[in-house]
């Protein structure tokens, strides 16, 4: 079993129709008050411990048919050590992701809108067996690099029920210094003061 993690940690915004997917995505807002404290309690664990680097936590939780692939999150969770240095755990989004209705492995999109259903994020993965799974991303706050991490967790129903550990991957939430919003108003700046090139450079770095 293999989930591809960063490709579901890169998200768009959009605005497209979601009626007509077999997969379906409830946004942290539509979740019930006992499914939003579970995951979010959750998240903040597993949080916790890559910020201390307690690998041993995050094995204990991890999904059985996912042992193989324990070096892996294991070396994303030390790479990430110097990403969340100094921060604390903030949590930032919780989608809760039914693949349920799938017969086999396939590549899969949910279509998380919000409530108004003025925006969609699109979450992608590779190859994912039919079953139930969440999503959480959550910062570091207050580090140094701003390191943005994000847990897939898999409803397991193979031995002890309840969420497991199936992937992770973090990021730095600066880049020269600055954030995404630094960079998305400089952008706008050079734009409006026509620097094609350097608004360019901007926008791309903000994304």
């Amino acid at each position: 079993m293999r989930l591809c993690c960063m490709a579901c940690i890169a998200a768009l915004l959009i605005t497209a129709p979601t009626a007509g997917f077999a997969a379906t995505c409830t946004s942290q807002a539509q979740l019930s008050p006992e499914q939003r404290a579970t995951l979010a309690s959750l998240g903040e664990q597993l949080s916790d411990a890559v910020l201390r680097q307690d690998l041993s936590a995050l094995q204990t939780v991890l999904l059985p048919a996912m042992a193989d692939q324990w070096e892996g999150i294991r070396g994303a969770v030390e790479q990430a050590a110097p990403l969340v240095k100094g921060g604390k755990v903030q949590l930032r989004n919780v989608y809760l992701l039914d693949a349920g209705t799938l017969t086999a492995p396939a590549d899969t999109q949910f279509f998380c809108s919000t409530s108004n259903g003025s925006q969609t994020v699109i979450i992608s993965m590779h190859s994912l067996p039919p079953g139930k799974y969440a999503l959480i991303l959550s910062d570091a706050a207050g580090a140094a690099l701003a390191g943005q991490m994000g847990f897939v967790l898999v409803w397991d129903t193979g031995g002890v029920t309840g969420w497991k550990l199936g992937g992770f991957s973090a990021r730095p939430g600066v880049f020269g210094g600055h954030d995404v919003v630094w960079y998305w108003t400089r952008a706008r700046e050079l734009a409006q003061t026509n620097v094609p090139w350097g608004a360019w450079y901007a926008y791309d770095a903000a994304r």
